[in-house]
Formats: C-alpha cells, sequence, structure tokens
C-alpha cells in the first residue's frame, strides 16, 4: 500500500497572486498550528544582545578602555561623564582638550596606537546602542578642530622620536635556520611535536595571532587529494575572522584557498607531524591543542591530558618558542602571518595570490606584513657602505652561509631573495647575489677564432 500524506489546509493561507503574463499563480503561506506563534519573540535587552554581537570581544574591551580613558578625565575636570548626550559644537571642545591632555598614569606619552585606539573607540561608543548617534568624530567636519589637535598629537610623537610602532616583523633567515635546528620543533616528545604542528599551521595558513586557536577542534582540518593525487590539509570551514566577519559583504562568503601539502620523503612533513599529533590527541578531549605530558613512552597510544591548552599559552606560543630555540629576538604569533607573506613576496608569488592565503581584501594591506629587508640584505647594504668608504671589505657574516636554499616545494621557509644580474669582470662576478658573497667564483672563459679563422676550418 503506497503511504498517504495528510496535508491540514487550515494551517496554510490561501492567496493568489498575479505572475508576469497575468494569470493567478495560487501559494499557501504557513499560518502555524492554532495557538502557536510562527516566529520567536524577543525582549529588547535580546535584540541589543544579538545587535551588539557584531563586534568581537576583544573588540568590546578596547572599546570599553578607550572610552573609560574619556570618562576619567571628564571627572577629573569636573565635567558630567555623560558625554554621550552633548551637542556636536561641546563634544567637538571637549575632546579637543582631551586629545592635548592625554597621558599614561605614569605621565609618560601613549603610544601612536593608543591614540588611535582611543579615539576610534570613542566613535563606536557613540555610534553603537544605545545611543545611536548619526556622528562620526573621525571624519565629520564639525569635529575638525579636535582631529587637528589629534594629528598634531601624533606629529609631535615623530619628532620627538617617541612614535615607535613597528609591524610585526618576519623572523629573520637564521632564526629560522637555528629554529629548524634546534629540535624545539619535532615530532619526538609531546610538547616539540604539539609546537611543530602548531608552527606549521600557524604558518601555512597564515593565522593572525591567537585568533581562533582556541575554537579549532580535532576536526576543524580535513586530508585530501588534489587533481595529480598530492595530499593536503585544510580547514573543515570557513573561519569568523577579523577580515571576514560573516557579513552582507558577498566576499566574506568566499573560501579562502588554503592548504597544507605533504612533503614525501622530509622529515619535517607536516601532514605526518599533523597525522602522528591526532592520533597522540587524548581520545575524550575534542580540543585541537590539548596540554602535553610531561613524559611519555614513546609506544604510549595517548601522549596529551584531557584537558584544553589555555587562550594565554596559545597566545604566547611563538614567544615560549622563541626563548626556547634562544633565536635573536622574542617573536610573537603574528611575526608567523609576517614571515608567510614576506617569504611569498620575496619568492616572487604575485601580490594577488597571497592575498589568497593571508586572506586580505587589497594590497595596500598586504605591504604591512612584507618585511622590506631581511637582516641579511641590511648587512650586505652597510656592507657596502663601509667597503666603498673605507676602501676596505666587510667582515660582517652572512646567515646564508650556514642555511642551504632549497625550492619553494620544501618545508623549509625561504627568505627573500634579492634579484640579479652577474657582470663578469676578468675572473670575478659583480652582483651575484648574497647567497654566493663568500664563496670563490672561477669564471671560465673561452677563446672564440674570428669569423675568418673558423671559415678555414
Amino acid at each position: 500500500m503506497e503511504p498517504v500524506i495528510m496535508l491540514n489546509i487550515n494551517n496554510f493561507e490561501r492567496v493568489e497572486r498575479p505572475d508576469s503574463s497575468g494569470e493567478n499563480l495560487i501559494e499557501f503561506d504557513f499560518e502555524g498550528r492554532e495557538g502557536e506563534k510562527r516566529f520567536r519573540t524577543r525582549t529588547e535587552d535580546e535584540i541589543i544582545e544579538i545587535e551588539e554581537n557584531r563586534n568581537e570581544q576583544t573588540t568590546k574591551r578596547a572599546t570599553k578602555w578607550g572610552v573609560n580613558q574619556f570618562k576619567c578625565w571628564l571627572r577629573e575636570k569636573g565635567f558630567a561623564e555623560n558625554f554621550e548626550i552633548l551637542p556636536v559644537d561641546d563634544l567637538n571642545n571637549k575632546l579637543r582638550e582631551f586629545y592635548a591632555s592625554l597621558c599614561t598614569r605614569s605621565g609618560e606619552d601613549y603610544a601612536k596606537s593608543s591614540l588611535v585606539g582611543i579615539r576610534a573607540a570613542i566613535n563606536r561608543h557613540l555610534t553603537s546602542v544605545p545611543y545611536n548617534r548619526p556622528i562620526n568624530i573621525l571624519r565629520d567636519r564639525e569635529f575638525n578642530s579636535s582631529n587637528h589637535v589629534f594629528v598634531g598629537l601624533i606629529k609631535k610623537l615623530k619628532r620627538e622620536g617617541k612614535d615607535t610602532s613597528t609591524h610585526k616583523s618576519a623572523i629573520q633567515r637564521g632564526d629560522l635556520a637555528k629554529l629548524m635546528e634546534s629540535g624545539v620543533l619535532s615530532m619526538d616528545t609531546p610538547q616539540a611535536l604539539l609546537r611543530k604542528v602548531w608552527f606549521d599551521i600557524m604558518v601555512h595558513f597564515c593565522r593572525r595571532g591567537r585568533e581562533g586557536l582556541r575554537d579549532m577542534t580535532k576536526s576543524s582540518l580535513v586530508f585530501e587529494h588534489d587533481d595529480i593525487g598530492a595530499e593536503f590539509v585544510r580547514m573543515a570551514y570557513n573561519e569568523k575572522n577579523k577580515i571576514h566577519q560573516g557579513t552582507l559583504n558577498p566576499r566574506d562568503d568566499v573560501a579562502e584557498e588554503k592548504r597544507m601539502y605533504a612533503q614525501p620523503g622530509s622529515a619535517k612533513c607536516p601532514v605526518r607531524a599533523l597525522k602522528l599529533y591526532l592520533s597522540k590527541l587524548h581520545p575524550k578531549q575534542t580540543a585541537m591543542f590539548q596540554r602535553p605530558l610531561t613524559f611519555i613512552d614513546h609506544s604510549a597510544p595517548i601522549w596529551y591530558y584531557n584537558a584544553p591548552l589555555g587562550s594565554k599559552k596559545l597566545g604566547d606560543m611563538m614567544k615560549d618558542i622563541s626563548k626556547a630555540a634562544n633565536l635573536s629576538m622574542v617573536y610573537t604569533n603574528h611575526c608567523l602571518r609576517a614571515t608567510a607573506a614576506t617569504i611569498l613576496a620575496g619568492q616572487n608569488v604575485s601580490t594577488h595570490l597571497i592575498m589568497k592565503v593571508t586572506g586580505h581584501r587589497n594590497e595596500e594591506s598586504v605591504k604591512h606584513y612584507v618585511t622590506g629587508a631581511t637582516a641579511d640584505q641590511r648587512r650586505s647594504l652597510s656592507g657596502t657602505l663601509f667597503s666603498a668608504t673605507t676602501g676596505e671589505k666587510s667582515s660582517l657574516p652572512s646567515a646564508r652561509s650556514s642555511f642551504s636554499e632549497k625550492s619553494p616545494s620544501t618545508d623549509v621557509l625561504i627568505p627573500e631573495r634579492t634579484q640579479t644580474t652577474p657582470r663578469a669582470t676578468g675572473n670575478q662576478v659583480d652582483g651575484i647575489p648574497a647567497l654566493f658573497q663568500y664563496c670563490t667564483v672561477n669564471v671560465n672563459t673561452i677563446q672564440v677564432e674570428n669569423n675568418s679563422s673558423a671559415s678555414k676550418m
């Protein structure tokens, strides 16, 4: 007997609408069962909470801090703290005086990034619920005088040499070599394996700081093969991050083309390390990054506690790695993002393709991540100036002399290279890359007979 589908037509409303041909189309709109409501009922507080979800927790904290700076100043000056209701002219005048008075608790000048953050925080506060004021203290002409003071304050910092804000630097080649040789990133111990997997994920997926790391689970990465059978790892979903917020912008729905390929035959293969790591995680814990056991038998099936690695520990991971490997400086998580962008740019990868890896939307943003000159290049520039002005050969070392160059297909990171054209002069070549600057180069010359001699042969 065929199944019979019963449809209660009382739960629908018959609606006739004309289509483009003029004929009536019959549609049924669901009304819901008697006594039931079709849509959710939300209180005003719930609606405000949903509206506030458009901002990340870090943004909320930064907004609260910046607004508190302004309120503390208002309170110290004897003004009411409810600046949100001030007329535009009065608000501009108070901001003008506030910007000029800004300083830390110890009386020092704020860094440029802090000043920019404070002004942006106040603007976000004014334009958000429950105030929703239709003003912009950053761009509106009514706030020109206060913004003139703000810009003057920034320029004053620069003139006095106090503008110390810098972009995160890429890891230098010498430090990369030391890191790879240190054993800090390896498959030998739970901690070293954790660090290696974390490092590989951060570099190959160009992740930003600690963003989203605590939310990753064992199922966040999937293993696949491409059209020629090469194995790679990709994210199982499109993450929400600082650039792709999950807004109505169509570009937020475009999957980022990020893959971490296996390197068969390499002891440092990132996919091989990831597979080993996943096999050793605690089966009752879903977090991707788990606390490592301090001592284990290598044949033990579990190398990690049934506990996730904390957000602070994940945020300090590259700092801990830098100290453990005794690198020349303490790098941060975000330095790995700059490292990946700088390496790709140094290998003449197009900015468009780099954006596919970093997830940036415009080329100008990518340029902030690309280091202008590596340490090798800076040493070479200084050595050239020294030689030209003193007549002596520079004795500065090169990290390249102890770090062999590898092709882009390997898992070892490759720094930026200077494209030069060799020029033969006598038995030496000028303009060779710094990789060979301390090598002896022999130029073989071939004597070619003139045309008349050649024709006789």
